[in-house]
């Protein structure tokens, strides 16, 4: 009787609160457990057709925590994708970042590259002929690992929105 209920309720409460903290949400969490604060800027924010649009992801790293860059060779590289673009939309690639720091990790044994404090990656869209006129809002998934020298938190997704509108006209100059 009350050993076994003990024992379920020993079991099952670690199960409850193991995914606390890992929220899709792109805000900040406590520095025990590290994250990235996201936001999102474009530019400009009317585009037409024939145009570039400029997405911004702009991290803030927990202090003593680092997260993986895009092209780094350990941990979990840093991953950026657009939810299903309405036609008319490419994303350039390669993306671009900040400079990386690059370092041994203790908790992969190996090199990799690391982006920590602030930093910044970019995405260029080119808006073709046949895309929609007016506003949209585009989602994108931002898939990232953030370590410390002791310990990694799980990989966690942060689904972002960027507002966008596309208009009539001729092409500007960049």
């Amino acid at each position: 009787g009350r050993v076994a209920r003990w024992a379920l309720v020993l079991f099952i409460l670690p199960l409850l609160s193991y995914g606390q903290g890992l929220s899709s949400e792109a805000g900040p969490s406590s520095a025990a457990q590290g994250d990235v604060e996201w936001r999102v800027e474009e530019q400009p924010t009317v585009v037409r057709p024939g145009e570039r649009l400029m997405v911004r992801f702009q991290g803030q790293v927990t202090d003593g925590w680092h997260t993986y860059a895009l092209n780094s060779p350990a941990g979990k590289p840093l991953e950026i994708t657009f939810d299903s673009l309405p036609p008319g939309l490419t994303v350039e690639r390669p993306l671009r970042q900040s400079e990386p720091t690059a370092q041994y990790d203790p908790n992969f044994k190996s090199q990799a590259r690391y982006l920590n404090g602030q930093f910044e990656v970019r995405a260029a869209l080119t808006v073709g002929a046949e895309a929609s006129l007016g506003p949209d809002t585009l989602r994108a998934s931002v898939r990232y690992m953030v370590c410390n020298d002791q310990l990694c938190m799980p990989p966690q997704t942060a689904s972002l929105p960027v507002p966008i509108t596309i208009a009539e006209g001729d092409v500007r100059d960049a």
